[in-house]
C-alpha cells in the first residue's frame, strides 16, 4: 500500500515538475543544474551523515541517483 501511494505522489510530482520547468526561460533551467563539484559535495555530505532506519532507503535511492547524475555529468564532460 505505501509503494502504491508513493508511486502515486511520484507521478503528481513527476507531472507537476515538468509543468515547472517548461513555464522557466532556458537561462532559469541551466541554473538549476548541477556541476560535477556540487554533486560530489552533496555525495560527501551524504557520507558523513548519520541517518535513522526508516531514512536509509529513500537517502539509498537519492544516493544512486546524485551518482548517475555524476556519471552523467561527468560522460558530457569527457565527450
Amino acid at each position: 500500500m505505501f509503494k502504491k501511494v508513493m508511486g502515486l505522489i511520484d507521478k503528481i510530482n513527476q507531472s507537476n515538475k515538468e509543468k515547472l520547468i517548461e513555464n522557466l526561460p532556458e537561462e532559469k533551467i541551466e541554473d538549476l543544474l548541477l556541476n560535477a563539484d556540487e554533486l560530489k559535495l552533496i555525495l560527501t555530505i551524504i557520507r558523513d551523515s548519520n541517518f535513522k532506519g526508516n531514512q536509509i532507503e529513500v537517502i539509498y535511492n537519492l544516493t544512486w541517483k546524485i551518482q548517475q547524475a555524476l556519471k552523467a555529468v561527468q560522460f558530457t564532460k569527457q565527450n
